[in-house]
């Protein structure tokens, strides 16, 4: 019984993780003190345009000088956002939202993000000498982080075999090789099995992940 449990949480978990991450519009590092920024990676076609980041980054600040250090993770409104603000030693993590966020996910996100991104650049942050391509592989920690996966584009490979696999899971395998792209992403392969399937969308990202997880999706094809 405690182990159904456990499933049905870790379920209902990974769909207000998908619902966190489209709501995710930016992710920002910036340098403590300045605000310079040193990496950022935009999860949508709206721009962050100069007169709102410039703002954005003022408040950021200001919200740290007005709070003071005891707190390292905040949350602020700025115009039509919704942020996130993670003081770390050397530097400040933002998250960027639409809406409220869903769940905790993008809060241990960010702090895990900032963490692994201070342990990586520790010697740089301290004698930074103004290049910002030597934060080019920040990618990297984001995308663990943040399981990025999950809303980026992901390709099928698989190769028709049947064995072990669910009804469920091998109709998601052949919706997915009717999709009208090589590249597709998980909410979009929701929306098609859900026209031919009736089953809960808890259920098929569920099942979705779990093919992720032994390779019969992959990221880049």
């Amino acid at each position: 019984m405690r182990k159904r449990k456990n499933r049905k949480l870790s379920e209902k978990f990974l769909q207000k993780k998908i619902k966190d991450l489209t709501n995710l519009e930016h992710v920002l590092v910036l340098q403590k003190g300045s605000g310079i920024k040193l990496f950022m990676q935009s999860f949508t076609s709206h721009e962050l345009f100069a007169d709102s980041y410039s703002g954005l980054i003022e408040a950021v600040v200001a919200v740290g000088e007005r709070i003071g250090t005891g707190e390292k993770l905040r949350r602020l409104a700025y115009e039509n956002y919704q942020v996130l603000i993670h003081d770390g030693k050397h530097v400040k993590g933002v998250c960027v939202m639409k809406d409220n966020p869903a769940s905790n996910f993008l809060f241990d996100a960010l702090t895990v993000f900032i963490k692994k991104f201070e342990g990586r650049f520790a010697g740089t942050l301290m004698e930074w000498n103004g290049r910002l391509d030597i934060f080019d592989s920040t990618i990297e920690i984001l995308d663990e982080a943040f399981s990025t996966y999950l809303i980026f584009p992901i390709c099928l490979s698989w190769d028709g075999n049947e064995e072990n696999l669910s009804k469920l899971e091998l109709n998601i395998l052949r919706i997915a090789r009717t999709m009208p792209e090589q590249y597709f992403t998980i909410p979009n392969l929701v929306v098609e099995v859900q026209k031919k399937i009736k089953k809960s969308e808890l259920k098929i990202l569920t099942a979705i992940n779990d093919l992720i997880d032994r390779h019969f999706f992959i990221t880049s094809c």
